[in-house]
């Protein structure tokens, strides 16, 4: 959709892994910032228009076992909300 923001914490890649590039060239677009924490997150999180929420419970997503929440419920939504404001903070601005 036209003017939405996506925000992205990801961990810094080395220029040469495949993920380094995939995130440059998102960076190239006005509609994703994107923000480096400094270690492997714990958890992967997915806000969904404020009204949905996905939480992978590993970082490890392309395993099939790994096991995962997806929820309209409002207070797990802010939930996650909130973790990822919290990393969101903490995290590094990428340099563009």
């Amino acid at each position: 959709r036209r003017g939405v923001k996506i925000r992205i914490c990801v961990e810094e890649h080395k220029p040469y892994e495949k993920a380094a590039k995939i995130i440059e060239k998102l960076a190239e677009n006005p509609n994703f910032i994107i923000r480096y924490v400094k270690e492997t997150p714990e958890t992967i999180v997915a806000i969904y228009d404020g009204k949905q929420a996905f939480v992978a419970l590993s970082t490890e997503a392309h395993t099939p076992d790994v096991k995962s929440l997806w929820s309209n419920h409002p207070n797990f939504v802010t939930l996650a909300h909130a973790y990822f404001e919290t990393k969101w903070r903490m995290a590094d601005e990428i340099k563009k």
